[in-house]
């Protein structure tokens, strides 16, 4: 009764979709993601020691070495890696952002990332740098997510600050596209987007006009935002960490496009 007349309560469990493999999962499985500027692994060094008071590690022959936080290494992986610890340079300057993962979506994420360093690990490299031009996101352990609630579900939610902003919708236009085709933005409209890919040669362009501003909006994660897209005629635009860290966009056409490309996260964000 209470439910059909106000909606769902915002202490209610809210299923949504794990970011990595597009399975069921709940909000509760907010994780944060901070850009790192190098890796340590600990099983190189000489006797090592972790003081998480001071955040250094320790060894026979070396001297302290600073850290952010410890890494989360898959089981599998273990055997390879060992215990691994983050590096940021400048700790007044993080970049964090938000994803929602299953405990298996975190897994593969954190696998994903570590696997291209593990030469380098086998080599015995105890301080591996992130080069400057590469965005390297990982699952946070440090961070304390904050309770904030979802302007669009009206739920409740961990989160980080103002992760999205998004501009109105003043006019749109489809065109159909072709795979190796490059679409063309055409005059007045200042985004574009598309389904079109190897899977589906043949898809459809999106382009856009909007009012040109933007304005945060607190939303709890992509699934709100393409629902509030869809309800207010609106883009959403955020720095997609899983990404790469570029500036990507949802939009009210954002599951019909993943079906398209078959994606199997249903509301991954497009490149602009």
């Amino acid at each position: 009764m209470f439910d059909k007349l106000f909606g769902k309560s915002q202490n209610e469990t809210k299923s949504v979709h794990c970011e990595v493999k597009g399975t069921e999962t709940t909000i509760e499985n907010t994780v944060a993601l901070v850009k790192i500027d190098g890796v340590i692994a600990l099983k190189n060094f000489n006797n090592p020691s972790v003081d998480f008071e001071s955040k250094e590690i320790q060894s026979m022959d070396k001297p302290p070495l600073k850290f952010y936080s410890e890494l989360v290494v898959p089981e599998d992986l273990k055997p390879v890696f060992g215990r691994m610890f983050s590096i940021i340079n400048d700790e007044d300057e993080i970049e964090h952002s938000t994803a929602i993962m299953s405990e298996e979506g975190k897994k593969i994420y954190s696998g994903q990332k570590l696997f291209p360093l593990m030469e380098h690990i086998k080599n015995g490299v105890e301080l591996l740098q992130i080069p400057p031009s590469m965005f390297f996101a990982v699952v946070d352990t440090d961070v304390s997510l904050k309770n904030k609630s979802c302007e669009n579900w009206h739920t409740d939610f961990k989160g980080l600050g103002r992760k999205y902003r998004y501009k109105k919708i003043l006019n749109e236009k489809r065109e159909r596209q072709t795979f190796g085709m490059p679409g063309i933005l055409m005059p007045g409209y200042d985004v574009a987007v598309g389904d079109c890919s190897q899977k589906n040669p043949n898809g459809t362009g999106y382009m856009y006009k909007t009012d040109g501003s933007f304005k945060p909006i607190e939303l709890c994660c992509n699934e709100s935002a393409v629902s509030f897209c869809k309800k207010n005629k609106a883009i959403v635009y955020y720095n997609d960490f899983l990404n790469n860290g570029k500036l990507r966009v949802l939009t009210p056409e954002t599951e019909s496009i993943n079906r398209n490309l078959q994606n199997p996260y249903l509301f991954r964000s497009s490149n602009i």
